[in-house]
C-alpha cells in the first residue's frame, strides 16, 4: 500500500470518526484541497470548525449547534470561532487575519482544526462517550412520559386594568399551586427511592454487569419489554463500530500526525516567500474585555505605585550603606581581606587539630595494657582486684588498681573536652569579629566543626 494511500484512508477515518460524533462530513478530498490552501475547501473546513468548537465547549452537536449554523451569518460564526480559539490560547496572526466572509484560507482552517483536536484532547473525549446503551437513562426507553393533571389555574400575568388586590390574589394562588407541586415532586421522588429499593431487594443476586449484585432499572424494563431489545443490539452495533474506529485511530494518528507536518511546512515555505512582500500586522484580538477592565487597571496602577513608596526608603538607604561601604574599601583590598581570613580560619583549625593530637599522644603513649592477676595472692599482696600493668616492655611489670586508672584516664579525657570548647569558643569569636567588617558577610561554621563540637 503506497503512502498517499495510507494518508488518504486515515483522513477518511478521521472524518468517520467526526461524523460519529455529530460534525459534518468532510471528505479526504476536501483535506488535500486545504493543504495546498485551495479556496474551494474554505466553507467546508469553517463549518467543521465551528462544530468542533462547539463540542468543546458542550460535548455534543446537538441541534442548536444546526440552528446556529443556520441562522448565524458568515462573519458572525467566523467572529466566533476565532475568539474561541483565542481564548484557548491559539493566538495565530494568520489565523486572526483570515477574512470573515469565508473566502480563504483553508490551510490556517486546516492547521487551526488539528491544533484543537490535541488542545481540547477531542479523540479521548469522543471515547468517553462511547457508553454502553445500558448506562443510559431509563426514559430514553420509555414512551412519553405523561403530563402531570394538575391545572396551573390563573397565572401571576393578568391585564394590566387589574386592580392591585385581584393581583395579590393571583400571585397568591400561585404561590400556593407552586407549593403543591413541590410537595407532589417530593412525594414522588420518596415512591421513586421505594421502588428501587424493591428492585433492588427483588433482583439480589441476579446481575449481567460487572461490579454489581442486581439489575438496574433498565435491565428491568427491557425484560418486561423484550421488543426494545432489538434497539438495543442496533445501538450497541453502532458503538462497537465508534470504538473499533478509535481503535484504528489510535493505531494509524501517526500517519496523520506526519501529513499535518508537510502541511506546516508548506506554510513556513510560503510565509518565507512572502515575508519580504507584505507589511508587518498587528494581532487581531476577538477576545471580549471585561466592562470594568480600566478601571481594574487603575486600581492595579494605584496598589502598584503605593506598593513601590513604600519600600522606596528602604531602597534608598540601601543604596547610601552601599556606596558608603564601597567608598571604605576598594575590590581589591576586599579580596585581600577575604583570603586573608580564609588563610587565617584554616591555621586555626590546623592548630586546634594538631593541639588535640599532641595532647592525646602524650596522654596515652605509651599505652597502658592491663592484664588480669594472678588469684593466688602473693607474697606482700592480698587484694585481687589488682591487675598487671605493662607500660611499655613486657619484662617489667607492676599492680595497679584498674579503677583508679580509668578514673584518671576519664579526667583527662574531660580536661582536653574542655580545653577544645574553649578554644573553639575563642576562635568563633574571633571570626565573628572580623565578619562584622565585611558588609553582607556571613560566618558558617564548618560542617565536621559543628559535628565536632555536637559529640564534646
Amino acid at each position: 500500500m503506497s503512502g498517499s494511500t495510507q494518508v488518504r484512508e486515515t483522513i477518511e477515518l478521521l472524518s468517520t470518526i467526526l461524523n460519529e460524533n455529530g460534525a459534518s462530513l468532510v471528505t479526504a478530498e476536501t483535506f488535500r484541497l486545504a493543504k495546498f490552501n485551495k479556496y474551494e475547501a474554505t466553507p467546508a473546513l469553517w463549518k467543521l470548525l465551528f462544530e468542533l468548537v462547539y463540542f468543546s465547549n458542550y460535548g455534543v452537536v446537538d441541534d442548536s449547534a444546526v440552528k446556529a449554523q443556520r441562522h448565524l451569518s458568515d462573519e458572525e460564526k467566523c467572529v466566533l470561532v476565532k475568539r474561541e480559539l483565542q481564548s484557548r490560547g491559539y493566538m495565530s496572526h494568520d489565523f486572526a487575519h483570515l477574512p470573515n466572509d469565508a473566502s480563504r484560507g483553508s490551510r490556517e482552517l486546516l492547521l487551526a482544526m488539528a491544533w484543537l483536536m490535541c488542545k481540547e484532547t477531542l479523540i479521548e473525549r469522543f471515547m468517553d462517550k462511547c457508553t454502553s446503551p445500558l448506562d443510559q437513562n431509563i426514559s430514553q426507553w420509555c414512551k412519553e412520559w405523561p403530563n402531570s393533571a394538575c391545572d396551573t389555574g390563573p397565572t401571576a400575568k393578568g391585564d394590566s386594568s387589574a386592580t392591585p388586590g385581584e393581583r395579590v390574589q393571583r400571585l397568591l394562588v400561585l404561590n400556593s399551586k407552586l407549593r403543591l407541586n413541590l410537595r407532589r415532586m417530593y412525594a414522588a421522588q420518596q415512591h421513586e427511592a421505594k421502588l428501587l429499593n424493591k428492585i433492588e431487594n427483588t433482583t439480589a443476586g441476579v446481575s449481567i454487569r460487572k461490579n454489581h449484585d442486581n439489575l438496574s432499572v433498565l435491565e428491568v424494563h427491557l425484560l418486561r419489554h423484550p421488543h426494545l431489545l432489538k434497539r438495543m443490539l442496533v445501538l450497541l452495533d453502532k458503538d462497537n463500530e465508534r470504538l473499533q474506529n478509535l481503535m484504528n485511530w489510535r493505531q494509524h494518528e501517526d500517519i496523520f500526525w506526519k501529513w499535518m507536518d508537510s502541511v506546516l511546512d508548506l506554510k513556513v515555505k510560503a510565509a518565507a516567500e512572502d515575508r519580504n512582500q507584505s507589511e508587518p500586522r498587528s494581532g487581531a484580538a476577538y477576545l471580549q474585555t471585561p466592562l470594568d477592565g480600566p478601571v481594574q487597571m487603575q486600581l492595579a496602577r494605584q496598589q502598584l505605585v503605593q506598593s513601590i513608596l513604600s519600600y522606596e526608603s528602604n531602597i534608598r538607604n540601601l543604596e547610601q550603606l552601599w556606596d558608603t561601604k564601597r567608598q571604605e574599601i576598594s575590590n581589591h583590598e576586599l579580596d585581600n581581606l577575604i583570603a586573608s581570613i580564609n588563610m587565617d580560619i584554616s591555621v586555626h583549625k590546623a592548630n586546634l587539630m594538631l593541639t588535640a593530637a599532641r595532647d592525646i599522644a602524650g596522654t596515652l603513649n605509651p599505652e597502658p595494657s592491663f592484664r588480669l592477676a594472678s588469684k593466688t595472692p602473693s607474697r606482700g599482696q592480698v587484694n585481687m582486684a589488682n591487675v598487671r600493668h605493662s607500660p611499655g616492655e613486657s619484662g617489667d611489670s607492676c599492680y595497679t588498681d584498674i579503677a583508679r586508672v580509668t578514673e584518671d584516664l576519664t579526667q583527662q579525657i574531660q580536661d582536653m573536652r574542655t580545653q577544645l570548647t574553649h578554644m573553639h569558643r575563642e576562635c568563633q569569636k574571633t571570626l565573628l569579629g572580623l565578619a562584622r567588617n565585611i558588609p553582607s558577610a556571613i560566618c558558617i561554621e564548618p560542617t565536621a566543626v559543628r559535628e565536632s563540637d555536637q559529640y564534646a
